[in-house]
């Protein structure tokens, strides 16, 4: 089977919102799944044949990740998108695929948690305080500073210093990817 056929099967046959792309951006095929995903219009949209984010945060997001891909040693790469308050994370998954590496397979998780992972775990598994741990948890649901604050009952510049010391404990360069690693610690994600 010649490879962007045998490609297309794989991905058929999967159940995770799947597309195959070139190394332009442009769809050349897709499951179920990554149709429905695409058809829900709420990320992203296809136009003129190229997935396209809708906002332009989430693009430069995605662009990095595209042109980190490109050196790569694994040939893959993972990009979290932040959530706006009620709309879930976009974690999206790229992996060279192909004979020359020559198509990129986009894998699209939905990640929305209503209820906080718990602190505890979430302390054990980055090496957080409580308080920090607490906040990042409430991070990874998509709630921002303001609301943490709200919810926890503190100031608003006491959340931004948890989440600054949790950002230097796990290394994370954004709140995003201090979110990310929060989801994917705790979940079967990773």
């Amino acid at each position: 089977m010649a490879g962007q056929e045998f490609w297309s099967e794989v991905v058929a046959r999967l159940p995770l919102p799947l597309l195959i792309l070139d190394q332009g951006g442009n769809l050349l095929t897709s499951n179920q799944a990554g149709d429905s995903f695409l058809n829900a219009g709420w990320a992203l949209r296809l136009e003129g044949g190229k997935v396209l984010l809708r906002r332009q945060k989430d693009r430069e997001l995605l662009d990095a990740a595209w042109a980190a891909l490109a050196t790569s040693p694994e040939g893959k790469m993972t990009c979290a998108l932040p959530s706006r308050t009620g709309t879930p994370h976009l974690i999206i998954y790229l992996q060279l695929v192909g004979a020359r590496a020559q198509w990129v397979l986009m894998a699209l998780s939905n990640v929305h948690l209503t209820k906080p992972p718990e602190a505890r775990l979430v302390a054990d598994c980055l090496g957080l305080t409580r308080s920090e741990a607490q906040v990042a948890a409430l991070l990874s649901t998509g709630m921002d500073s303001a609301e943490i604050a709200a919810c926890m009952g503190l100031k608003l510049v006491t959340v931004r210093n948890h989440l600054q010391r949790a950002m230097g404990k796990t290394s994370a360069k954004s709140q995003t990817q201090l979110s990310l690693m929060v989801v994917r610690g705790l979940s079967p994600l990773h």
